[in-house]
């Protein structure tokens, strides 16, 4: 499913939080009225993993509606899910790193950051997340599918339209590609796994070279190979003590190197040879379930 921008550190003392849980309703008030909760849960949703939704819409009288909508379409399917709402990109991009959705409804015309410079900002950073954009305004329809948009819906919002739209986002959310947040000069960096070609120790960090170029990564090699681990287990191998390797992106492997698709040729220990040759071939010949 998806992983996060960097941001700050969420303190409830901070934000509202305004939970219902089934048809329970807490109101918690609040100085900035940053960000409201909103648990919805059906009874056969229990034990089943919440689908972790925001929605971005500086309107209250829009913002009711569509958490009223999307209540409704959660109680339908029987899902389980977490919405949150944000009265600003600004707020939203706050407090993201610490609830990553994977579904964001956005609103364009906003005070401050509008919607188009939001979802351009979290495209730019690897970010995925199907993005619904909600607006009374057809012209930026153009600027909404630039950004991969999954659904532009015009207010006043369709109900029978926004549920067709939230089921087609969450059917991809399915087959959205691990991420990992990697810490990095000035903040963190949000890196597709599949994206990653090796990783190189120096001094203190690595670099990590993608698909798209280098990355300096402030994580020894040893912890970074536990974050690609945990992310996509069995995808990466340690050829050295000072190389991470994709396993996906090796095109040979010789008895002291490893040749990497775009030819360039990495070190490979007499006593990993062993192991990084049997998961080439195992790789080849059966595939892994992140492919």
């Amino acid at each position: 499913m998806f992983s996060p921008l960097s941001g700050g550190v969420l303190f409830l003392s901070q934000f509202v939080a305004r939970c219902i849980v089934g048809d329970g309703l807490f109101l918690c008030p609040c100085k900035t009225g940053c960000l409201k909760k909103l648990f919805v849960e059906s009874g056969e949703g229990e034990g089943k993993m919440q689908i972790q939704i925001a929605l971005c819409d500086d309107r209250e009288e829009d913002v009711r509606f569509l958490e009223k909508a999307v209540r409704a379409w959660a109680e339908k399917r029987k899902y389980m899910i977490a919405l949150r709402t944000y009265p600003s990109a600004e707020s939203f991009l706050f407090d993201c790193e610490d609830h990553p959705p994977e579904i964001l409804l956005l609103d364009i015309e906003m005070k401050g950051m509008n919607g188009v410079k939001l979802a351009q900002e979290l495209r730019s950073r690897g970010w995925e997340i199907p993005l619904l954009f909600i607006t009374g305004y057809p012209d930026f329809a153009l600027q909404g599918y630039e950004v991969s948009a999954v659904h532009y819906l015009l207010k006043p919002v369709v109900s029978e339209k926004l549920e067709a739209a939230l089921d087609r986002a969450w059917a991809l959310c399915g087959r959205q590609k691990a991420s990992v947040l990697l810490p990095v000069e000035g903040g963190s960096l949000r890196v597709p796994v599949g994206q990653i070609c090796f990783a190189e120790a120096v001094g203190h960090g690595c670099t990590v070279t993608t698909e798209t170029g280098a990355i300096d990564v402030r994580l020894g090699i040893a912890e970074l190979e536990k974050v690609l681990e945990q992310a996509e287990p069995g995808r990466f191998l340690r050829t050295h003590r000072s190389y991470l390797v994709s396993v996906p992106h090796i095109s040979r492997i010789g008895r002291a190197f490893v040749t990497l698709d775009g030819g360039a040729e990495l070190p490979l220990s007499r006593s990993r040879y062993q192991a990084a040759n049997q998961a080439f071939i195992r790789y080849w010949k059966e595939g892994l379930p992140w492919d």
